[in-house]
């Protein structure tokens, strides 16, 4: 059998192509990572974290986790998500106080919010 040999526009066309899906990962990455962002501010905002270490930390991570996640433009994973929502969970079962209560639940929606457009998005990356 003969091997077929791959003509130029066939190679161009495959690095076009890969140019192509490179960029748009790109694209979905960047709205990750600013889901991410957002929802750093909106713990932060409830005073749930001090800062992107203690996150990190809640996260069950390494306390520079989030920053070097961040800095190499890559998402959080949706495990530690799910990780730190059960371990919120946890403490909203515990507590007896109608305020922290409350702040909880508001932080879980948050963390679902955030998890379920990350998913959205990577339906978008595969299908797209």
């Amino acid at each position: 059998m003969i091997a077929k040999t791959p003509l130029k526009s066939d190679i161009s066309c495959s690095f076009i192509n890969t140019y192509m899906k490179t960029k748009q990962t790109k694209q979905y990455s960047g709205r990750k990572v600013a889901l991410d962002e957002q929802l750093a501010e909106k713990l932060i905002g409830l005073g749930l974290v001090e800062s992107l270490s203690d996150l990190s930390r809640q996260m069950g991570r390494n306390t520079t986790y989030f920053a070097c996640m961040k800095n190499r433009g890559y998402s959080l994973h949706i495990g530690s998500l799910v990780f730190l929502a059960s371990k919120l969970s946890n403490e909203l079962n515990a507590s007896r106080c109608v305020r922290t209560r409350a702040i909880l639940r508001s932080a879980i929606a948050a963390i679902n919010e955030t998890i379920l457009a990350k998913c959205e998005i990577r339906e978008q990356e595969l299908l797209g």
